[in-house]
């Protein structure tokens, strides 16, 4: 399960924020165990929290930037109104 927002881009893999395990645990809702779990296992391993941290920053900054949304906004604009 992965927390997903979509933006108007033509890359489907900029619709997931988090991929799990590689920018972060993601956990179901209303999973108190499997959040305990998460939290558990990156306080135990600082550095995988730190390796999964740097990579969430780096997916923000290729994939959900403001700068980034604004020109995959602008793409949207133009195609709808008939602007390439």
């Amino acid at each position: 399960m992965a927390l997903t927002y979509r933006i108007p881009d033509d890359n489907i893999d900029s619709w997931c924020i988090h991929v799990h395990g590689e920018t972060g645990l993601v956990v179901a809702p209303e999973a108190p165990a499997a959040l305990a779990q998460a939290m558990n296992q990156l306080l135990c391993d600082p550095a995988l929290a730190l390796r999964q941290g740097a990579a969430a920053r780096q997916r923000y900054e290729q994939h959900f930037s403001g700068a980034q949304l604004g020109r995959a906004y602008t793409r949207l604009y133009r195609q709808v109104l008939g602007h390439s």
